[in-house]
């Protein structure tokens, strides 16, 4: 991922990212060219997977006010799917992993971004953040949390935690 098309991170929704799809990218896996994929629930919880040129990367703010927004994809938006923060958990949906979901005013599915570090953030939803927990990167592998799929965890400021939006 070219880091010169790297959208600059703001905590409040800038004009600039309404009707625009980006690549996100956690900065742990990042030099691995890997970025965030939401797939409908039928597939699985969204995960880091190698970047491509495929609509379930491609996402999209759909803002709710001026910090808040929920997040889409160019595969799941004509079917008004949303990313679910979710609450860990075995009576979850994906035992707590984050997913594509039907669009509404759910706490889970309300984020920020909030900048920690030059280009990059911390993405958390409304339910999320009154435990302390942000979106993680996750490590696809058999040993990993939920196998490698995406979840809220417990902020810690870890690279595994810090976002940017990038211009694919």
């Amino acid at each position: 991922v070219d880091a010169a098309a790297c959208v600059p991170a703001v905590a409040s929704l800038d004009p600039w990212m309404t009707g625009r799809y980006f690549k996100l990218v956690v900065r742990s896996r990042e030099e691995r060219d890997e970025c965030l994929e939401g797939y409908r629930q039928s597939v699985g919880p969204a995960r880091v997977m190698g970047c491509d040129n495929v609509s379930g990367q491609s996402w999209k703010l759909l803002p709710r006010d001026a910090h808040v927004f929920q997040l889409t994809t160019a595969w799941v938006e004509p079917d008004r799917l949303c990313l679910e923060g979710n609450e860990p958990g075995p009576q979850s949906t994906f035992a707590g992993a984050s997913f594509m979901a039907p669009c509404g005013d759910f706490t889970g599915q309300l984020w920020t971004a909030t900048p920690v570090e030059g280009e990059y953030f911390r993405l958390t939803t409304f339910a999320a953040d009154q435990h302390g927990e942000c979106l993680d990167g996750n490590v696809a592998a058999p040993v990993s949390p939920l196998g490698g799929a995406l979840y809220m965890a417990p902020c810690t400021g870890s690279p595994a935690q810090q976002w940017r939006f990038v211009e694919p």
